[in-house]
């Protein structure tokens, strides 16, 4: 991957998974929080992708994102696949990887990821409170 396309998808992921996220009312488990999140993002959808993070936040998630998806031309977020690591009733660490295929600037670029992900249940929604992909980063 170029260094400017990786830039920018690295800068896309950080608005997404810098900020806690928060599952929709329809999801049930850590891994459907997880999985609805990243299929949010992939549709590069701002408001709907900020819709799993808590209110505070929200306003600033949909700012990186909007700036994050003006440089790309086309994103997926492909073949994710999910593994529950551990689990009790108020928290949980779920194994993500997907792949992600974007447009920027009329060239195709791919990149397989890999994260941890710790969550935590809070008023009966869960919330991603942890993401190893942005130390993996530098974030």
């Amino acid at each position: 991957m170029k260094g400017w396309a990786k830039v920018v998808l690295v800068l896309a992921l950080a608005a997404l998974l810098g900020v806690s996220l928060v599952a929709c009312g329809g999801e049930s488990g850590p891994e459907d929080a997880v999985k609805g999140a990243l299929k949010a993002f992939g549709a590069m959808d701002a408001e709907k992708t900020a819709s799993y993070f808590p209110e505070e936040e929200r306003e600033e998630l949909i700012s990186g994102l909007e700036i994050a998806f003006a440089f790309v031309d086309d994103m997926k977020v492909l073949n994710i696949k999910t593994g529950l690591v551990s689990q009790t009733e108020d928290t949980a660490t779920v194994d993500a990887e997907w792949d992600m295929e974007g447009t920027l600037f009329g060239q195709k670029e791919t990149e397989h990821v890999e994260d941890t992900m710790r969550l935590e249940k809070v008023d009966g929604t869960w919330l991603i409170v942890e993401a190893g992909l942005l130390e993996q980063y530098g974030y």
